[in-house]
């Protein structure tokens, strides 16, 4: 479930129409994802955070701090294997998939 995104839209001064043209969306596509009647897939949540300069953790209300720094903060070695944390956390394989995948773009 996407949140804050009324409260971000409202801060930018910015209308649905706005916000959609900028992702390159409909107004009605906007509207269903602002109001939770539809979930966005992970390409449109990703240019979400990116428009709005969040995280993506922040739209989906995992944590309340905006900073999209916040992602990946530290890696450590363990036993020859890179083990990469959030908030003191490991990132499951699975996240680290989809982050891999994100940060290559479409391939």
């Amino acid at each position: 479930m996407i949140k804050h995104l009324k409260e971000l839209r409202s801060e930018a001064n910015w209308t649905q129409q706005e916000v959609a043209d900028r992702l390159g969306i409909s107004r009605a596509n906007y509207s269903h994802v602002e109001n939770n009647r539809n979930e966005p897939d992970n390409e449109l949540l990703v240019k979400i955070a990116d428009l709005y300069e969040v995280s993506t953790d922040y739209l989906l209300g995992k944590t309340n701090t905006r900073d999209k720094t916040g992602a990946i903060k530290e890696a450590e070695i363990n036993d020859d294997q890179v083990i990469m944390t959030f908030d003191g956390k490991p990132i499951p394989p699975e996240d680290l998939d989809l982050i891999r995948r994100l940060l290559r773009g479409k391939e």
